[in-house]
């Protein structure tokens, strides 16, 4: 994804007066029943509903700063993002098999949060919550953005330095997601562009390899003339035209995140480790942890320290088995959650304690 693939241009945003909007529909829907092999080519206008920022639209970054300095700045927000209703609905069509295959220009992982499957998913610029070790080139998937620095292989036998597979402007493309996507877009009767500019080359190419092609987007594109239809629509809005015509109802999106405790009383000193439910990975939804706990001279009130892995870590003196501790976990901010309450009989031993956070997103 070569510096020089980017235009600057920022096109007008707009939408078709209703009843064109129908017509197009109507037309889109048959042609999609009609078809064999349908692949889906996703940008990010389909992530703007989940308060993730496009490139080129009238509000996306390039309006207040070029893309080099803002992709990645803040990863780890992604962390508190949700698969919107696009997203959920073009896992519903994969599952139900009238979708064979989805490629996108997003390094979000929102299609994998909301169900896909990597069978069916490439993600032509890589994925910000997948990692590739240097050393032994297998892939590591995470639920979380992982910090970037200091990232060792999962594989104990290697060792090797992690990178993060997301690309940014102006780096190279990875090649097995692209070679992959390239070779099953020459297999599609019918491409479906939602949400992208088609302004990022290798992937503005991808879907003009399907007998016809049909964009889905808020603004003009430099292919429409290439494409059989173009419809000028806000994705969410298509996408509930389109599984109502193949009856499909979605209603609700539940996220589920673990994260666990780890207590260890050895000798009088206890350890505490807070992180992610898999290992090599942080929890990503807790903000802060808190801990209550009684004393001989009352009631001792402490938070606990992040490290630059982000766990959180303490160590205490004086404790012993059978007292009780309470563990108040605070979620990040964007979760709009109540902090959650615990409390905690010390045993003997290191003790792996599993937590849930669960939020449920209404459409």
């Amino acid at each position: 994804m070569a510096e020089n693939d980017i235009q600057r241009t920022v096109l007008k945003e707009y939408t078709d007066n209703p009843e064109y909007y129908t017509r197009k529909m109507t037309k889109l829907i048959s042609l999609m029943k009609e078809s064999k092999f349908i692949t889906i080519y996703t940008g990010a206008g389909i992530s703007t509903a989940a308060s993730i920022p496009d490139i080129r639209g009238e509000h996306g970054l390039e309006t207040k700063q070029t893309p080099l300095v803002v992709l990645g700045l803040k990863e780890q927000d992604l962390d508190c993002i949700y698969p919107t209703y696009t997203h959920c609905a073009i896992t519903e069509l994969v599952d139900r098999g009238v979708v064979k295959f989805v490629a996108t220009s997003n390094h979000d992982g929102l299609h994998q949060k909301s169900g896909l499957s990597d069978e069916y998913i490439a993600d032509v610029f890589g994925n910000v919550f997948v990692e590739k070790c240097l050393k032994c080139k297998m892939l590591w998937k995470r639920s979380v953005v992982v910090p970037s620095l200091g990232r060792k292989c999962d594989d104990t036998n290697c060792r090797g330095r992690l990178q993060k597979t997301g690309t940014r402007m102006g780096e190279t493309t990875p090649e097995e997601p692209l070679n992959r996507a390239w070779e099953i877009a020459k297999k599609s009767d019918l491409a479906i562009v939602i949400g992208s500019s088609l302004t990022v080359s290798p992937f503005c190419q991808l879907p003009f390899l399907a007998k016809q092609t049909v964009i889905l987007n808020l603004q003009d594109t430099s292919y429409d003339n290439n494409s059989v239809l173009n419809i000028h629509c806000y994705c969410d809005t298509a996408m509930r035209d389109i599984c109502k015509a193949y009856s499909i109802e979605i209603s609700q999106f539940k996220m589920i995140r673990k994260f666990c405790l780890y207590t260890d009383v050895t000798n009088d000193r206890y350890s505490i480790l807070v992180t992610g439910d898999a290992s090599n990975e942080p929890s990503g939804v807790v903000s802060a942890v808190e801990i209550e706990y009684e004393t001989a001279g009352g009631k001792i009130l402490k938070e606990m320290d992040s490290n630059l892995k982000g766990d959180f870590v303490m160590e205490l003196d004086n404790i012993a088995c059978g007292m009780s501790i309470v563990f108040v976990f605070v979620f990040r901010e964007h979760f709009d959650s109540k902090p959650l309450k615990e409390s905690v009989i010390l045993q003997e031993g290191n003790v792996r304690r599993e937590f849930e956070f669960v939020k449920n997103i209404i459409y």
